[in-house]
């Protein structure tokens, strides 16, 4: 049963994330048109935003020890995952300067290695077609 309530808990926090990138993807198209190239992207920098205000507070922790969601999603889990970098490092420092380090080495790490699954996956489709 514990098993249920939590795929029931992660459905509706994962239903909850999504109506909001729905809200923020129509505020930007009403905005900006229906038709803007880049209404993917603003989308997913405004769930950055969200992510990052429900962090701050604690919010986004409490979500996703409750549910077991909330930090696998990108437009989410990744600014979380920064702050938490930032976090960890000045805990154990002291030194602001190595939390931002930290936040800086994460996020080469996740862009290097996106670009290299890019890079795998696009050199396979370009022999298989």
């Amino acid at each position: 049963m514990d098993k249920v309530k939590g795929w029931a808990l992660a459905f509706a926090v994962g239903g909850l994330y999504a109506v909001i990138g729905q809200i923020i993807w129509n505020i930007f198209a009403g905005a900006l048109g229906a038709d803007f190239p880049y209404l993917g992207p603003l989308t997913l920098l405004g769930m950055g935003a969200v992510a990052l205000v429900l962090y701050l507070p604690g919010i986004q922790q409490r979500i996703g020890a409750v549910s077991g969601f909330g930090s696998i999603l990108p437009f989410n889990g990744f600014a979380g995952g920064v702050a938490g970098a930032y976090e960890r490092a000045v805990a154990e420092t002291g030194q602001p300067g190595k939390g931002v380090a930290a936040s800086v080495k994460l996020v080469l790490l996740v862009i290097g290695v996106g670009g290299l699954v890019d890079a795998i996956v696009g050199a396979l489709a370009f022999l298989v077609a």
